[in-house]
């Protein structure tokens, strides 16, 4: 029920980042490439809900390799989500620094891609049985399984302690130092009040979405964990733990940025528009003061 409330989430915010018209167009790709991600965890976590399910109901022989493509697929798609964070920072920082116009398409298309081709490249060593044996607890639950039979407990340890400073602690930083370059810069340099709200705004953005990282890597240090530590059944209330982390990107989304907030409102109740709830669009004022903290100053048009 969690993950399709998780799901319902996500996609709302998609549409509503969609229809915001007032933000940047490069935050909006990075904002949604971010909400994918989430979507793609959810999506490997219902998967693995569905093959415990399958299991627990039928006498279908336990297939490790499936075990462990999942478990990989988890670990790749947090690992995109740290670096779809980090990608949003550098991108806000980029845009408070140099302006929109310096900033060239090939290098965004650059970074989306490698937001998703370098967390699948860390994690393949799960895909080699001898480096990361897996097993079903209790017969259907699939966690990695801790022992040292083939010698390999040195280089499984390293490997994932390695994917985990790559994939995590590393983007953790980066996101933590990029915005607060940026509240440094904004503080130094004077600029328009309009441009120096629009600014603060992408870099308090930023600063926000750091505590769903923050978040995203408490639960998988504590899988990690329990992975290595015991193979008891507590790995499922990690996993719960894991999903939970999952909502506060979308909630920080639609919390934060109002252009965003709006456009959901508008579209689950349109009919707060003729009641005079939300302001109507077309009221200057109204629209000016609604998206001036995250909106695009009047001189550097979208």
């Amino acid at each position: 029920m969690m993950l399709f409330v998780l799901f319902a989430m996500v996609i709302t915010t998609i549409v509503g980042l969609y229809r915001a018209k007032s933000l940047e167009k490069m935050l909006k790709v990075f904002l949604a490439n971010l909400l994918v991600s989430v979507l793609a965890t959810g999506l490997v976590m219902l998967v693995l809900l569905l093959l415990t399910q399958v299991l627990i109901f039928s006498s279908a022989p336990r297939d490790l390799h499936i075990c462990r493509v999942l478990i990989w697929g988890l670990l790749s798609c947090s690992g995109v989500r740290f670096f779809s964070l980090t990608a949003n920072s550098l991108l806000t920082l980029l845009v408070v620094v140099h302006g929109k116009k310096k900033i060239r398409k090939s290098w965004i298309f650059t970074l989306l891609a490698s937001i998703w081709f370098v967390p699948v490249l860390i994690h393949l060593y799960i895909l080699i049985p001898v480096v990361y044996p897996v097993f079903y607890y209790g017969n259907f639950g699939c966690f990695p399984l801790n022992e040292d039979s083939n010698g390999l407990a040195t280089v499984r340890l390293v490997s994932s302690s390695l994917s985990i400073i790559a994939s995590s602690v590393i983007p953790l930083i980066m996101c933590v130092v990029m915005p607060s370059v940026m509240f440094c810069y904004l503080r130094q340099n004077t600029m328009s009040a309009h441009r120096a709200s629009y600014n603060k705004g992408l870099a308090k953005l930023a600063l926000f979405l750091i505590t769903g990282n923050f978040l995203n890597f408490a639960g998988l240090v504590l899988i990690t964990i329990v992975a290595y530590a015991s193979q008891e059944a507590a790995g499922y209330l990690l996993c719960i733990f894991w999903v939970v982390c999952l909502f506060p990107t979308p909630c920080f989304v639609y919390l934060y940025l109002k252009p965003v907030r709006e456009a959901i409102n508008t579209m689950l109740c349109p009919w707060r528009l003729h009641s005079g709830v939300i302001p109507v669009a077309s009221s200057s004022s109204a629209s000016h003061q609604q998206t001036s903290s995250i909106s695009p100053p009047s001189n550097r048009p979208i």
